[in-house]
């Protein structure tokens, strides 16, 4: 409850990674910080859905069943932080 206190008083969004997220290029975090929440493997995490998080997914081929998180993770940060730098 402190994190989430604290990001929104300095409008840094808390994105969780979820199977119904959207995709990391919907988000135009640009040169801001941010907050990435990763679960585990199997049930991913137990917070309640808040209106003030945004969830976030990768989309994967139908015969890829799932991703290590650290995999998930690093790629999720990768592709949220593309719009950064340009």
């Amino acid at each position: 409850q402190k994190l989430e206190t604290y990001c929104e008083s300095q409008q840094i969004p808390i994105l969780i990674a979820d199977l119904q997220g959207s995709s990391p290029e919907s988000y135009s975090l640009h040169s801001s910080p941010f907050y990435l929440i990763l679960g585990n493997e199997g049930q991913g995490i137990r917070v309640p859905k808040k209106e003030h998080f945004q969830y976030v997914s990768l989309s994967m081929e139908s015969q890829v069943e799932s991703l290590n998180v650290a995999v998930s993770g690093s790629l999720l940060i990768y592709l949220l932080s593309q719009g950064k730098t340009s």
